[in-house]
């Protein structure tokens, strides 16, 4: 290979094509967020009805933030996968009466994301093994948005 056709020397560090072409992508993505969030906003603002996207927007910014490839829609077990990690993504939506997801044991999943979207639409995210979840209840973990790792 012609030297310097895989990436640029920056700063000291070889920096690879793909990482570059990614950063722009996410760009593009947090672009995709921020309308996707104004939409569902000034949809609810307009209708006072709640536009169901939430879910797909959450997923999105787990995407982004923790750097998985999502699984085709519908994929039974969990949300994407990143190596030998299975992501299940549960999003609190503005509209929920109490920030806990809900979240089935038997799901194919070892890292979960909590993706949470205020009433003022900001949004943030939170990681967990799924060994630090609670004891399951039933057929499912009730996880709080304020639940720490012990």
């Amino acid at each position: 290979m012609v030297p310097g056709t895989e990436g640029i020397w920056d700063d000291g560090e070889f920096v690879h094509w793909d990482e570059i072409t990614r950063h722009i992508e996410w760009d593009d993505e947090g672009e995709l967020l921020e309308k996707l969030l104004k939409v569902a906003q000034e949809y609810y603002n307009f209708t006072d009805r709640p536009l169901p996207i939430y879910g797909e927007i959450g997923e999105l910014f787990a995407q982004r933030q923790y750097g998985f490839e999502l699984h085709t829609p519908n994929a039974q077990g969990s949300d994407g996968r990143c190596l030998d990690d299975f992501y299940e993504v549960k999003t609190i939506t503005p509209f929920k009466s109490k920030d806990v997801v809900k979240v089935k044991k038997s799901g194919n999943f070892n890292k979960l994301v909590i993706v949470k979207v205020t009433e003022d639409h900001q949004i943030s995210s939170k990681i967990f093994d799924r060994a630090h979840l609670p004891k399951p209840r039933g057929d499912f973990y009730l996880v709080p948005w304020t639940h720490r790792i012990p």
